[in-house]
């Protein structure tokens, strides 16, 4: 991809850069460093190795943890399982096809949900079978493994992509608006107002390498602050308001419907930074993605798949509270606060403009240089 200059980008050795997992379920922290004017190797935030935002705060050397980063490598850019679905480039109409997805439960999910639970799938010839997975690269490692398709964030394809892993946006799925964002950042700390106030502050993040924290940090140093000030552990979203009430954390950024639960207990929202970066008053807040073969092979199984979100989409415009409710029981929060909320709208059909407005914030960071162009990340089907 074409990038631009930007003050906020410094040449990072990649030799010199250590990303310590993901291990189990749990994203830690990747280590860079980068040369100043006068050759010192110095810490910066900046894309890595393994294309993963990495955050570091002082220098690593640990031998483990390059053997580490290997194996965590190997298992992203891994060829696909045996066990997946059969082509269906040449299927008869009423033919059955299967399909493994894997996706986290929540409302940016709900078509997934609602497809599933009202036969939706079934009704468009799809066997499905669905595994639950913990959004982050680890998720990443089980597609064309544990599942053909993945819903995911969008970074997290680009920085696949990036890397060499022959990966294809398949459809889009919860979306992010200027009335109800899907990133929002809420503060504890009645001295945060701007982005540069997070400068020497504790935020707390559900992921390392999600669009909304790159945003962040780069609204952050755009406004004065220096990223490497800032300190971001990972918190989970269940946790943020008690944290953050806690003086645990000074600010979060969460997602539907959590942000519910924040306004209910008075925090003061700053922004969405994914919407304020790249200047638009709607984003594609997350996706669903496919191994490039396994999308080349089964065009017509990846065709019903999107038949059958964009009919669950439109069943959850029509019965918004039956989907509320449904919401409620899977995320177990208070009916009360799903149900005197709105509902998060959904993107299905998803095109490569939609997704060009991240590219004002990843061309400034020069990151993702070896991304090939937007329409060859697209599935055909």
């Amino acid at each position: 991809m074409k990038s631009a200059s930007s003050h906020l980008s410094q040449s990072v050795d990649k030799n010199n850069c250590i990303d310590i997992g993901p291990f189990s379920g749990i994203t830690v922290i990747g280590w860079c460093t980068h040369a100043d004017d006068n050759g010192v190797e110095i810490p910066r935030w900046s894309a890595g190795w393994n294309g993963v935002l990495m955050i570091s705060f002082k220098r690593v050397r640990a031998a483990g943890g390059v053997a580490a980063l290997a194996l965590a490598v190997t298992a992203l850019v891994g060829c696909s399982s045996s066990e997946a679905a059969p082509p269906s480039d040449e299927v008869g109409a009423d033919e059955v096809l299967p399909i493994r997805v894997g996706y986290s439960q929540g409302p940016s999910t709900l078509p997934i949900i609602i497809a599933e639970k009202n036969g939706i799938f079934a009704d468009h010839g799809l066997d499905f079978t669905g595994t639950i997975v913990t959004p982050g690269p680890t998720a990443m490692q089980g597609l064309g493994k544990q599942y053909d398709v993945l819903q995911t964030s969008t970074q997290a394809v680009f920085e696949a992509a990036d890397q060499g892993l022959d990966i294809a946006f398949v459809t889009g799925m919860g979306n992010s608006t200027t009335e109800l964002p899907a990133f929002p950042v809420y503060v504890g700390d009645a001295s945060i107002s701007t982005w540069g106030d997070l400068g020497g502050k504790v935020f707390g993040v559900p992921s390392l390498t999600g669009f909304a924290t790159t945003t962040a940090l780069f609204l952050a140093e755009k406004e004065g602050a220096d990223p490497a000030s800032i300190e971001t552990p990972v918190v989970p979203w269940d946790t943020q308001a008690d944290q953050l009430a806690a003086g645990q954390v000074d600010a979060v950024w969460t997602v539907i419907p959590y942000s519910f639960l924040m306004n209910s207990k008075g925090f003061t929202l700053l922004g969405d930074p994914t919407l304020q970066a790249t200047g638009v008053d709607e984003l594609v807040a997350s996706v669903t993605a496919a191994p490039g073969d396994f999308a080349e092979k089964n065009p017509e199984t990846l065709s019903r798949f999107k038949a059958a979100l964009e009919e669950a989409a439109q069943w959850v415009a029509d019965n918004e509270d039956e989907a509320k409710q449904v919401v409620v029981d899977v995320l177990g929060l208070p009916e009360q606060l799903i149900m005197s909320n709105p509902m998060q709208s959904y993107k299905i059909d998803l095109a490569p403009a939609d997704l060009e407005p991240m590219f004002v914030v990843y061309d400034q960071l020069d990151m993702l240089q070896d991304l090939p162009e937007l329409d060859e990340l697209f599935a055909k089907f």
